[in-house]
């Protein structure tokens, strides 16, 4: 019992004792776990605030992001508006010029707008013509308000209007809204609006992505989010500064490819920072608990296995097998070590040495200057590089400066010589070869310009920067096929595309010419563009289609001329035969007014001469003398009425005849004079008969001549106030006598002179004067000097006097001449 205690309280002591001593550790360990935990809190809060200051960056960081794609879209958003609303109007210029071009030819409206596919309907709105009513009423309030404003583009509620002027008639062309739609993508909207007016505003796109137009507007926002996470971009502008305002939206879902891209690359910038401080942590605090294992990194030594590596020959042969050496120079610059492919350009073995100051019987003076200049270079910047033509062979030379002291005390320049010949024998070949191609380039004279594969340029030849006038700015190699266009475009009038062939096009240019301009790609992957000059070939074709409408209405013109010439034949038979049967009851009446008329006259006319002779005895009253001669008078006139009448009838009818002969042209002007002279001077007048003594005798009619002549003194005589003057004169005049008949009357006007040569015609201005006239001397006086050949002049001047000329031919003309003439 006694040792059984002892045992046991032993046990407990020792107990005891134990548990003291663990007591005492971890109390020692707990103290320094305290110690301890004080510059870690310290690090963790570091941690934290590093943590939420990298989250405020990456907020902001996102933010701008989110702003510069909004700024990007809207870029995009006006470059395009700007863009179709450029097309538009180049559009509105290309049906300006169709509209003008079909005017001046004569077309309608109508068959204008079949021709231009690009448009519905033209109509003509100042002044308003017929065909505006075929337009809804929004499109008409839009075309109105256009005119009225001076706009060239508008749009309606479903079209978009294009105002054309041609010259001061202006026309509308309208598009259908549905024809552009093509060119606003699904996520997008459209929005043309003039005057802010609902009827003419026209809009492209679904309604929900229109309204936020509505609500940007009134919260002057230009991006933002709705409440399903889709985000609006939105921009407007104001075409030219006028009254079109043009707005488009685009719309994208939040969690869209590029969405979620973001968002994926913005958490792993989070999450990245954060797991490295957390690994930090971890390991400090590992490291603290005394948990942390040392890393042991053993060394290993790399041991080549293989087969043993070459010697320094061999290293030479490798390298001249491919035409590569290497070269040495020693610090003093004294000698220069070769091997490899550059010995044996010299013929020497690998590894001789040249003399630096005889280096020219190796490299030639010019090469070994520049080389010598190139070492000098080099040793102070410790680069060599450079290009040699050594016997016939190119060499790269590239060296360096060695950097190990020990080495740079004996080297001062080392490195490797390639031989490039080869490759600069290619590249010569390509300059060549690209030479060649520039002249055959400039050789062709029409317009030629090549591209590369991407579209870029690399060859053209000057007739190419003519035709299109293209600057030194725009045409260099490496430009834009797209730039390049956009230049041409603004030298180009019309542009038509063929439909049957790809990449082929017909375009007029602002100058008036006309270019076939054709795209093909080469097998190599180019693309070459040729323009062929067709100005020529347009012009026939126009010329030709000028033609054919001109042709078109003569023919049209023909068939109604040969209508109304078979009226006109029907009618003209008819009168023919109205006019026959006039002229034969006009001669019948002649001929019996000849009989019935002259037979009485001449009986008034002797029995009147008897009176007036008293030849049966004095008649007793002197008035029975002056009433006889009266009678006499007016019976001798009325009969050369009627003698000049039937005259002119023979005239007309073609029956009148002459009988010429030669003759002395003055006998009959002298016999005319002499029986006209009595009338002379009852009035007091001087009349005198000039001629020369050479007058050529004339072919004529004798009686005819006189009578000419008898009925011109007549008419100057009535129409020359008492105490004048007249003057008949004969002379040679060439081929012709000219018999002239001068008076000093009251004269003639100007005006009435065409007319005085027709029968039955008077100047009014003598009316007073003219009261027992017929008007028909003159009329018979020029047929009579017409059937002769000749011709009859009239010279007048109103208040001075009339000078009436008859010119005669010497020798009368043949039957053919006569009715040539």
């Amino acid at each position: 019992m006694g040792f059984y205690a002892l045992n046991c309280r032993g046990t407990i002591l020792n107990t005891t004792s134990g548990y003291s001593a663990n007591k005492g550790k971890k109390d020692a360990s707990q103290t320094s776990v305290a110690k301890t935990s004080n510059p870690l809190a310290r690090l963790t809060f570091l941690a934290s605030i590093f943590l939420l200051v990298q989250i405020a960056i990456l907020g902001v960081k996102g933010w701008d992001d989110i702003s510069r794609e909004s700024d990007l879209q809207r870029a995009r958003l006006e470059s395009e508006m700007e863009g179709m609303l450029g097309r538009l109007e180049i559009q509105r210029q290309l049906i300006s010029d169709a509209v003008s071009i079909g005017a001046n030819a004569g077309q309608s409206e109508l068959q204008i707008e079949s021709e231009i596919s690009s448009i519905q309907r033209l109509f003509r709105i100042s002044p308003e013509g017929n065909r505006a009513g075929l337009a809804d009423r929004s499109t008409l309030i839009t075309a109105r308000w256009m005119a009225a404003n001076n706009v060239s583009i508008g749009a309606s509620q479903t079209n978009l209007v294009l105002l054309v002027p041609v010259g001061r008639t202006e026309y509308a062309a309208t598009i259908p809204l549905h024809r552009i739609t093509a060119e606003i993508p699904g996520n997008e909207a459209l929005r043309l609006s003039l005057n802010n007016s609902p009827d003419m505003t026209g809009e492209i796109g679904s309604p929900q992505t229109l309204s936020w137009l509505d609500e940007q507007t009134l919260a002057g926002r230009y991006s933002g989010f709705d409440r399903f996470w889709t985000r609006f971009t939105s921009t407007c502008i104001a075409y030219n500064g006028g009254p079109l305002n043009a707005c488009q939206v685009h719309t994208q879902p939040w969690f869209s490819t590029i969405g979620t891209g973001a968002i994926l690359l913005y958490s792993l910038l989070f999450l990245s920072p954060t797991l490295a401080v957390l690994s930090i942590l971890g390991f400090v605090r590992a490291k603290r608990s005394g948990h942390a294992s040392p890393i042991d990194i053993s060394s290993r030594s790399a041991v080549w296995t293989g087969a043993p590596l070459m010697s320094e020959p061999d290293l030479h042969t490798l390298a001249a097998a491919n035409g590569t050496g290497a070269w040495q120079i020693d610090h003093q610059l004294k000698s220069m070590r070769i091997t490899g492919s550059l010995a044996d350009a010299f013929g020497l073995k690998s590894g001789a040495e040249l003399p630096m100051n005889r280096l020219d019987q190796y490299f030639g003076n010019e090469n070994a200057s520049r080389f010598l200049s190139a070492v000098q270079k080099a040793v102070q910047e410790g680069k060599l590089r450079g290009t040699l033509n050594l016997r016939s062979r190119f060499f790269e030379f590239r060296g360096v400066r060695p950097t190990e002291d020990r080495r740079a005390a004996q080297v001062a320049l080392e490195g490797f010589a390639i031989d490039v010949s080869d490759r600069r024998m290619l590249e010569e070949r390509m300059k060549a070869s690209e030479s060649r191609l520039r002249q055959a380039f400039e050789g062709f004279s029409m317009p030629i310009a090549l591209w590369d594969n991407r579209r870029r340029l690399m060859f053209w030849n000057a007739a190419f920067e003519k035709a299109f006038s293209l600057n030194e700015a725009v045409l260099r190699p490496g430009v834009s096929h797209d730039i390049v266009n956009v230049e041409i475009s603004k030298a180009i009038r019309i542009d038509r595309s063929s439909e049957s062939i790809t990449g082929e096009r017909e375009i007029l240019m602002r100058d008036g010419r006309w270019f076939h301009l054709a795209e093909r790609d080469t097998s190599a992957g180019l693309m070459l563009t040729i323009a062929n000059d067709i100005s020529t070939l347009k012009n026939q074709q126009d010329e030709h289609l000028r033609n054919e409408k001109k042709l078109k209405r003569l023919v049209s013109e023909l068939e109604r001329s040969e209508g109304r010439a078979r009226e006109f034949t029907r009618k003209y038979a008819e009168e023919k035969t109205k006019a026959e049967h006039a002229s034969q009851a006009k001669g019948s009446f002649l001929a019996n007014m000849s009989h019935e008329l002259r037979t009485p006259l001449n009986a008034i006319n002797g029995f009147s001469e008897m009176l007036v002779k008293e030849v049966f005895g004095p008649l007793g009253d002197q008035r029975y003398q002056s009433y006889a001669q009266d009678i006499l008078l007016s019976g001798q006139h009325l009969l050369d009425m009627i003698n000049d009448i039937l005259d002119m009838a023979k005239i007309e009818s073609g029956k009148m005849t002459i009988n010429t002969k030669p003759i002395d042209p003055v006998e009959p002007v002298d016999a005319a004079v002499r029986m006209i002279r009595r009338k002379a001077d009852e009035k007091n007048l001087e009349l005198k008969l000039v001629h020369d003594d050479d007058v050529q005798d004339i072919e004529a009619d004798h009686r005819a001549v006189r009578q000419m002549v008898l009925n011109l003194v007549s008419n100057a005589i009535k129409f020359t106030k008492d105490g004048g003057k007249v003057t008949v004169s004969v002379e040679n005049q060439k081929e012709f006598v000219a018999i002239a008949v001068k008076d000093s009357g009251v004269g003639i006007p100007k005006d009435d002179l065409p007319k005085l040569a027709n029968p039955f015609e008077q100047a009014e201005s003598n009316q007073d004067m003219n009261m027992n006239g017929t008007g028909l001397g003159l009329a018979l006086t020029r047929s009579l000097a017409e059937l002769h050949g000749g011709r009859f002049e009239i010279d007048s001047e109103l208040g001075v006097g009339t000078t009436v000329t008859l010119y005669l031919p010497v020798q009368q003309p043949d039957e053919d001449s006569i009715e040539a003439a």
